[in-house]
């Protein structure tokens, strides 16, 4: 990118997964402006005997959500709203579930 510090949002969707998770996090960080968001829509790991499967199926390395909370402090792009966010796919179905039925 030629100049730093010019977008307010990063949006990364079922890609995070893919980067490096220790450079990019930092990267980015340089180019959101002050107050700049980066948000992150993935698949993360729970249970430790997923990630060879996945990973192997995927052709990826799945992270943990602390792992990239971690690499997200480090870069000062930490706002977690996972909290908010995590009933997402269970709200979503029930409606769709009631139609098909």
């Amino acid at each position: 990118m030629p100049r730093e510090n010019r977008f307010d949002a990063a949006v990364a969707v079922e890609t995070a997964c893919y980067l490096a998770r220790k450079q990019w996090p930092l990267r980015i960080a340089s180019l959101l402006r002050s107050g700049g968001h980066l948000l992150i829509v993935d698949c993360f790991l729970v249970r430790s005997d997923y990630a060879e499967p996945f990973d192997r199926y995927w052709h990826t390395r799945i992270g943990t959500i602390p792992e990239y909370l971690a690499k997200a402090e480090e870069a000062g792009v930490l706002e977690d709203i996972s909290h908010r966010t995590v009933h997402f796919w269970t709200t979503t179905q029930g409606p769709r579930r009631r139609i098909m039925s």
